[in-house]
């Protein structure tokens, strides 16, 4: 499905989902009509984190990107794999 459906899907799966980032979840935005989704690449001491994604609404589609020192409340939902 569509990012903003991850959440929900996960949790029918049995998938934890949380609102706090750990290394190597997905973060999960909902907002839009599909939602986006990244990998948290690590939490930094401060309390941000170093995101990876694809599809970043400025650098285009099919477009890797990376972030860096982002506030965790960017994101809606962490999905725990």
């Amino acid at each position: 499905g569509n990012a903003n459906q991850w959440p929900g899907n996960a949790r029918a799966a049995g998938i934890p989902v949380s609102t706090t980032p750990r290394v190597g979840s997905v973060g999960v935005i909902m907002a839009g009509q599909y939602g986006h989704t990244v990998w948290v690449e690590s939490v930094n001491s401060n309390g941000t984190i170093n995101v990876s994604q694809y599809n970043y609404w400025s650098t285009g589609w099919g477009n890797y990107s990376e972030m860096y020192n982002v506030s965790p409340a960017t994101y809606d939902y962490y999905i725990y794999f």
